[in-house]
């Protein structure tokens, strides 16, 4: 995979300006895996931005762009 390949990842502070919604809310999104999550080497969430805009335009992920971001996340 080369780095044109790598989804862009988003920061809590991102996802909650995005959606407008207090930091807690979206922890709690992807504790509930509502939000697939990656983490950083220093242990701190970073979001998939092709997740939260799909969620922002009313569609669905595909099953294949789903999978794709589990493994990137590790969450096979």
């Amino acid at each position: 995979m080369s780095l044109d390949d790598t989804p862009e990842l988003m920061t809590l502070a991102e996802v909650c300006r995005t959606f407008q919604v207090h930091p807690r809310t979206v922890t709690r999104w992807a504790d509930d895996g509502k939000l697939l999550v990656t983490r950083t080497p220093g242990n701190h969430r970073r979001y998939f931005r092709l997740q939260v805009d799909a969620i922002i335009k009313g569609r669905s992920l595909t099953p294949a762009e789903i999978e794709t971001l589990r493994d990137l996340a590790g969450q096979s």
